[in-house]
């Protein structure tokens, strides 16, 4: 199986003008331009000496999504582990984070054109895969910090279970669905993935009218958001097939509410993988059985 960063090069040489990644109202990061400049990012953070194994923190607002996909490839590129973090999150919670991670560099996105200024952009040389491609610490306050460690391949086998041609979310930097949402360009298909930096219901509709998104990607309470706002009736969202909810999994009286806003558009609800709906009915009860019941007697099996 093909790791990452060859299905990268690969796209960058199949595909290399077709848009991996774009932000609503920013930058659009097409698959050579991805390429191109991690190998540069990589070769920079090579020449700070990182190496393979160590931990690096990448700190990016949702709005420089494709910064912070550029950095995570470059990191990678070096064998190292990124450990993204939220740029909204605060200063407290960052530092904690570096400290307890050991990390060795913390790279922004006014960090990255020192890093590649004057860098080649070809391919570094190979390296092996560090035994965690990334550490994320989840959105909260948790003290100690607990964090999350996913290899190589289980975000492949998480890309492998990816649905979409174009594809919509506004999750922030750090949390687990982020974390699919980063690599979803490199799915089966190369699906597109495009980023609002913030949620706006309006926003969302009117983007997935203009770009023809097929799936968007919603926390199940921002779904929710989005389907009592009203904006599905006042946009045409024809191309939407489905509307996948990360986690944790809504209670089923919310996947009923959803399942019917969304039906209205044409679009499936699919929460674990699977599409949604209302649990089946249950078979009336039939009649008690006639006469009295024979208990078994105590001791018998």
């Amino acid at each position: 199986m093909a790791g990452l960063l060859e299905l990268l090069a690969s796209r960058a040489r199949d595909s290399p003008d077709v848009v991996a990644a774009a932000v609503d109202g920013g930058d659009e990061l097409t698959y050579l331009s991805w390429e191109r400049r991690s190998n540069a990012l990589g070769r920079g953070l090579e020449g700070r000496g990182v190496s393979r194994g160590q931990r690096i923190v990448v700190c990016f607002a949702t709005r420089h999504w494709v910064e912070y996909a550029i950095a995570c490839a470059g990191v990678a590129k070096v064998g190292a582990v990124a450990v993204p973090v939220s740029a909204d999150r605060s200063g407290f919670d960052r530092a904690s984070i570096v400290e307890h991670c050991g990390a060795t560099l913390s790279i922004t996105a006014s960090d990255l054109a020192g890093l590649t200024d004057g860098q080649a952009d070809t391919p570094l040389g190979p390296v092996s895969a560090a035994e965690a491609v990334e550490i994320a610490y989840p959105p909260g306050h948790l003290r100690p910090p607990r964090p999350a460690a996913r290899s190589e391949k289980e975000v492949l086998e998480a890309l492998a279970r990816l649905r979409g041609d174009c594809v919509l979310h506004a999750f922030a930097v750090g949390g687990d669905a982020a974390r699919s949402a980063l690599w979803a360009p490199l799915a089966p298909g190369g699906p597109t993935v495009v980023v609002l930096g913030a949620l706006d219901p309006e926003r969302l509709c009117a983007v997935s009218t203009e770009r023809a998104v097929d799936t968007w990607w919603l926390a199940p309470a921002a779904a929710l958001f989005v389907a009592e706002s009203g904006a599905l009736d006042r946009h045409d969202l024809s191309s939407l097939r489905r509307v996948e909810l990360g986690a944790p999994r809504p209670p089923a009286a919310m996947i009923s509410r959803l399942t019917a806003a969304f039906a209205g558009v044409g679009a499936k609800l699919v929460t674990d993988g699977v599409p949604a709906g209302p649990p089946p009915e249950q078979p009336p009860a039939g009649p008690p059985p006639a006469g009295p019941v024979k208990l078994p007697e105590h001791g018998a099996s």
